[in-house]
């Protein structure tokens, strides 16, 4: 293989370093690298070894690599390994080295373009050719530019598949057309939502991250993670609500300047440097969150920031809460659900529907009202309460879409309002006071309640038998991996309830299962509107829609929510529900709601709140609990470590290696003046030996939410159960003591009495487990004696008495970790028995029978006994 290799006929015989023919033949000599490769294949690979030399040792373990399909960095590990053990080896130190042993064979692959239509090889003389040479083709694939992708990839069926189709981007473009006419000048969007950083902790916290969006880039990049840029983080105790507009001022000044002047920016792609400006289109947030963001308050009967104050506020007196009903009013003029009364609000529609307001119309309306220096409405009930900050950017008015009306959010609020009035749930949206409020409104007399507070469930609402086919069906629903979180778990099935759902179960539910479960259980009509409720969140959430069928599913809402105004009491028109009349529009002005949903963006803080919480410093009480686990291990692997320069005491060296395997068993030990025995020995004794004291200086937390160590002296009481002695292999003995402690942390297992005697209760243990903070074992020099005494009250509670060894005297020279309780009482509190003069003083028992005392005296002197009197 060689010869063929090197193109030469090797002779076995000749011995080319003794080789002293003529000196023509010196250039028929083989080359440097043959050499180099004869001397790998020569080489033993160790010495002594006649089976492998260095070349065909490393061509079998290539051999393996290619068979088993291992990683280059695979091989580089392994090869460390073998150099680490077998040092006199010769292996090569990683797989980059082995390779170029290897490559001295001359058995590389050589890879040769070819033309897409087999026409021709870049091989020969067209080898540097640019272009194929029949189809004038380029021979390079060009390469993705992402920025650029807007403006270079055409839209030729007009289908809404990205921002750049929607209303809004075209307008911009034609309002602003020196901006347009640089394609990697960037648009982008804002999104800021708040979370706890804590979770479920009792710390009080808020974090609002302000992340930035760039539409630019296509739609398989524009929504991922690395494509989104955390632009600042506000936090604090609290929200900021209308104060946002003061952390927000460093970034808006920054745009502005990204529109105005721009920035020098260099283009790998075309290596030119160029000034590079960007925009905001609009911002992204839940439905608080608009209000924070835009000023417009969406807490009163004008919440609809689209409807503005184009409605007619409904405040329902019953239930206390703002209703926004009147959907009729988007229907076409001659529909006939205008003229109805009865199945209604018992009024006529003849309004047409509300117009979405330009910027310029909105910023009239905040003209008109004046406000503080601190950007508050100075006029107190005013539907603005601040001029948004984001008017400073000189192109905001002329947007037509500001900011977006979150879906997921939206969704999340529909399906809850439905499923709970469909389960009848503590959070349905029929009950008593709703009912009222359809009193008060004179309309659908049938649902009134009696005077008892009674009234006819709706055909909305399911029964009993219903509420559970319902439920069995999501309980038994199984999808595929990745899918959905499993639904299953929020269902109760035995409470007839759903509880837990998070928004992406809501809109799984929304869109998919709630038309599976509902079928042949609710009234066919009902079913009707529900299912139809549910495909308009489905269409209205596709990657690719249609103008035409946009304007088609815009009915298909506004009839729906006419249908439920027709079916439910007003109470279930929370502004969550009247806000989907408007999401179509605001498809067609910022394009599919893929790009302006909070689901990417809950799904970055998500990443954000687990980057912090993993990276965040350990708490005292995380530490102890891992110092208490690894050390051990930590300990053997740092005095057993070869590479340890240092001189390591013996000591410490039998300390690393363990105690041996087998140890002694003990009944009975002697230890601080004591003799202990086992609670197994003192059974059937009359005497006992087996109570263990304990008084630890302990790391501990008050709560279980308190996560700050404290050191402190706890009090442990035990009953010996088991004496153990481990052997360090004849360098040190130690004895442990395996007890039974009461839960001294538990007023059930330990507590004092009026008197200050300390009780334990040995029914309530700890330390029993099979965790390491669990362990029961304490050293035998650490223990003292007390003993037990049962209290007759107090079943199951025992009385502790402390002793002091009868042979001991503190002479001042006692082991300073060795305290010794006192064996007085504590102090009673005589000064405040008696405090007052005036107060009587019962000496006589009243819980006895006086004439039985009596009687009892007289017998005794009568039978001569005067002891009694001595």
């Amino acid at each position: 293989m060689i010869n063929d290799v090197f193109g030469m006929n090797k002779n076995d015989d000749v011995d080319y370093d003794a080789y002293e023919g003529p000196s023509e033949f010196v250039e028929t000599m083989p080359n440097e690298e043959y050499i180099e490769l004869l001397r790998d294949c020569n080489q033993e690979l160790y010495e002594g070894c006649q089976k492998y030399s260095k070349l065909s040792f490393l061509l079998r373990l290539y051999h393996i690599k290619c068979l088993c399909g291992m990683t280059n960095k695979a091989m580089t590990m392994i090869l460390e390994l073998l150099t680490d053990a077998f040092e006199y080896a010769k292996f090569p130190s990683s797989f980059y080295e082995a390779k170029k042993v290897i490559q001295k064979l001359g058995l590389n692959c050589t890879k040769i373009d070819v033309c897409p239509k087999n026409f021709m090889l870049y091989w020969g003389e067209d080898e540097k050719l640019e272009n194929y040479k029949y189809c004038k083709k380029s021979r390079w694939k060009k390469k993705e530019k992402s920025m650029r992708w807007h403006i270079l990839n055409n839209n030729p069926d007009g289908l809404l598949r990205h921002p750049r189709d929607g209303k809004a981007w075209k307008s911009f473009d034609q309002l602003h057309s020196e901006f347009a006419l640089e394609p990697r000048n960037v648009h982008l969007g804002l999104a800021i939502d708040g979370f706890n950083p804590y979770r479920t902790m009792n710390n009080s916290h808020s974090i609002w991250p302000v992340i930035l969006i760039p539409y630019n880039r296509p739609p398989w990049e524009c929504m991922k993670q690395s494509s989104l840029i955390l632009s600042m983080i506000i936090p604090g105790k609290k929200m900021s609500g209308n104060k946002i507009d003061v952390y927000l001022q460093p970034l808006v000044k920054e745009l502005n300047e990204l529109w105005t002047e721009g920035v020098e920016t260099y283009d790998s792609f075309s290596n030119e440097v160029f000034v590079m400006r960007a925009s905001l289109m609009w911002t992204i947030s839940d439905f608080p969150g608009l209000c924070t963001l835009s000023g417009w308050n969406t807490y009163t009967g004008y919440a609809c920031p689209t409807c503005n104050y184009d409605v007619f506020p409904c405040r329902l007196r019953c239930s206390n809460k703002w209703c926004f009903m009147g959907h009729r009013r988007f229907l076409e003029r001659s529909h006939k659900f205008r003229l109805m009364k009865k199945q209604f609000d018992g009024t006529i529609e003849e309004r047409g529907a509300t117009k979405l307001l330009s910027g310029l119309e909105i910023l009239k309306q905040l003209d008109a009202i004046t406000f503080h220096s601190n950007l508050e409405s100075s006029s107190r009930g005013n539907q603005w309460r601040t001029k948004g900050i984001f008017f400073n950017l000189p192109y905001w008015k002329d947007n037509l879409l500001r900011h977006n009306l979150d879906v997921m959010h939206l969704e999340k609020n529909v399906c809850d309002n439905v499923l709970y009035t469909m389960l009848n749930d503590e959070k349905s949206k029929d009950h008593l006071q709703a009912r009222q409020d359809l009193k008060d409104m004179g309309t659908k007399e049938d649902l009134w309640p009696d005077e008892s507070g009674k009234y006819i469930p709706l055909l909305f609402t399911m029964t009993r038998e219903q509420r559970k086919i319902f439920l069995n069906t999501l309980k038994n629903v199984k999808m595929p991996n990745g899918y959905s979180s499993n639904i299953s778990c929020c269902v109760d099935d035995e409470n007839y309830r759903i509880f837990g759902l998070k928004s992406h179960d809501s809109h799984i539910l929304m869109q998919h299962l709630l038309p599976i479960a509902i079928r042949n259980v609710l009234p066919h009509h009902v079913t009707t509107v529900l299912v139809e409720f549910s495909s308009f969140f489905k269409e209205l959430c596709c990657k690719r829609l249609n103008i035409s069928d946009l304007d088609k599913l815009q009915h298909q809402i506004v009839l729906t929510l006419c249908h439920l105004e027709i079916l439910l009491p007003p109470s279930f028109f929370t502004v969550m529900v009247h806000l989907t009349c408007h999401l179509v529009e605001e498809v067609k002005l910022g394009g599919p709601v893929y790009y302006h949903w909070m689901y990417p963006i809950e799904s970055e803080f998500k990443i954000f709140t687990k980057r912090k919480t993993r990276n965040r410093r350990l708490s005292n009480a995380e530490l102890e609990k891992i110092v208490s686990k690894e050390f051990a291990n930590w300990f053997h692997q740092r005095v057993t470590n070869p590479d340890n320069t240092y001189v390591i005491l013996d000591e410490l060296k039998y300390l690393a290696r363990g105690p041996m395997p087998i140890a002694k068993r003990y009944f009975a030990y002697n230890t601080n003046g004591y003799k202990f025995r086992t609670v197994r020995r003192d059974e059937g004794l009359q005497t006992q030996n087996n109570g263990v004291f304990l008084t630890s200086n302990t790391t501990c937390v008050t709560s279980n939410n308190d996560e700050n160590l404290r050191l402190t002296n706890l009090p442990y009481y035990g009953k010996l159960e088991d004496i153990i002695e481990l052997n360090y292999y004849g360098f040190l003995r130690v004895v442990l003591f395996r007890c039974k402690w009461a839960d001294t942390t538990h007023s059930r297992g330990f507590r004092k009495d009026a008197w200050k005697f300390t009780l334990v209760n040995f029914s309530q243990s700890i330390h029993m487990g099979e965790l390491e903070e669990h362990n029961p074992y304490i050293e035998a020099s650490q223990a003292q004696m007390v003993y037990y005494v049962d209290d007759e009250v107090n079943k199951g509670m025992e009385v502790v008495v402390h002793m002091m060894p009868r042979n001991l005297y503190d002479m001042g020279d006692i082991d300073e970790d060795i305290i010794f309780e006192s064996e007085s009482y504590h102090e009673q509190d005589l000064n405040n028995l008696f405090t007052s003069e005036t107060e009587a003083i019962t000496l006589a028992r009243d819980d006895i029978d006086n004439e039985f005392v009596i009687t009892t005296h007289v017998e005794t002197f009568l039978q001569g006994d005067t002891s009694m009197f001595e």
